[in-house]
């Protein structure tokens, strides 16, 4: 729950970034169904296999908003996906720096 939290929160405020794992986004019963992200760096880590949140959800959300969506072989913990979470966070970082440095000048 805590990606549909953050996208929620990125919603309302303006944030530099935005970097999901296995967001709840589009669940059945979930308040808000519709988001207006106030950032375009947007980056999403889903594994094909994830058994509690399906992966299309944050393909539509990605399309939907321009975000980088990355499907992994893994599940929902992406606990063989540690190192891969590490390159493309860093990766998210070093990204958002650069914007945040262009869009100042």
């Amino acid at each position: 729950m805590g990606g549909y939290v953050s996208t929620i929160m990125a919603s309302r405020v303006q944030v530099l970034g935005l970097f999901l794992l296995c967001p709840a986004l589009y669940m059945e019963n979930y308040e808000t169904q519709e988001y207006n992200i106030k950032t375009t760096n947007i980056t999403i880590i889903h594994g094909w296999r994830d058994e509690v949140i399906p992966f299309n959800n944050s393909v539509r959300f990605g399309l939907k908003n321009s975000a980088n969506v990355i499907l992994i072989e893994d599940n929902h913990r992406l606990k063989k996906s540690y190192s891969i979470l590490e390159e493309q966070f860093l990766f998210f970082l070093k990204s958002i720096q650069s914007s945040n440095v262009i869009s100042k000048n």
